[in-house]
Parts: structure tokens; sequence; C-alpha cells
């Protein structure tokens, strides 16, 4: 749907320029050229890190809920009833704060991710913007709200290639 929408714009406003004057426009694909860039992997690599050091203290705190629970059934018959009650009430205090770091922490990860990755898409399309001005385009589309083009209207190797230097 937003595709399509896209496309309509785009046509709309290639129309309009169809009228004014010739239209010089090309093609990029930005998941490509993202993928294929070294600053990806770098980024990759720091997100793996820190998500990796993430799944680690997730994995001691959900191990400390495995032993409390284990303690609390091996002594839920040497205990009375306030005190099993209590018990309980502690376990379930500790899994909330476990759901809720653990909730915390892929929010952060999202976050990080994002952060990670804005550098790069900028580069990209400041990249774009120069190629965009050197060749005298007018507009340059992402591959991804194209239906069908000629290749040498693809500029995503020439993008791949300075993103790379």
């Amino acid at each position: 749907m937003k595709k399509g929408i896209i496309l309509c714009a785009v046509l709309a406003l290639a129309a309009g320029f169809a009228f004014s004057a010739e239209l010089k426009f090309a093609f990029v694909d930005t998941e490509r050229v993202y993928n294929a860039s070294k600053e990806k992997q770098t980024a990759e690599s720091v997100f793996e890190k820190e998500a990796t050091e993430m799944q680690k203290q997730l994995e001691t705190k959900y191990n400390e809920l495995v032993s409390l629970n284990q303690k609390l059934k091996e002594q839920a018959a040497f205990l009375s009833q306030e005190e099993g009650q209590k018990k309980q009430q502690e376990l379930m205090d500790k899994q909330d704060a476990f759901n809720k770091l653990r909730s915390e922490m892929a929010q952060k990860l999202e976050r990080r991710k994002a952060e990670l990755m804005k550098p790069i898409f900028e580069k990209i399309r400041s990249i774009v913007t120069n190629i965009r001005k050197e060749k005298g385009l007018d507009v340059v589309f992402d591959k991804s709200v194209t239906i069908s083009s000629a290749d040498e209207l693809d500029l995503t190797d020439l993008v791949i290639e300075r993103i790379n230097k």
C-alpha cells in the first residue's frame, strides 16, 4: 500500500516535470548499498558485542530466578503458610523485575541499532546527493519504488564503490 502511494506520487511528480522539461533520474538500491558497506560490518560487530553482554546479564538473572524457584520448592514443606507466601511473593517480584529488565534491554538494543545505522544511511544519502549533482540528475529514487527500469539508470555500484573508499 505504502509503495503504491509512493509510486503514484513519483508518477505524478514525473508527469509534472515532463510538461516543463526533460526529467533526468536514476535509482539506487539503498538496501544493497547498506549491506555492502564496510561500516555496516563494523556496526554489526559492535552491536553483536553489546547484545552478547546484555544476553549474559539476562542469563545470570534468569539462572538466579530458576535457583530461587528450586529452593522455594525444596523448602515449601518446611515453611509456614505465611513464610511460603512471603517467599512466593519475593519470587514473583523478582520475575517481574526480570521481565522489566528484559523489556528495557530489548528497547535499548533497538535504540542502539538505530543509532549505529543512522550515520551509515546519512553517508549513503550524502553520496547519492553528490552523485546526483555530479551527473546533473533531477531525482534519484530508491529501487524499492521502481517497478522496472533500464540498468544504465542504476547507480548502486557507484555508491557502493564510494561508500567503501
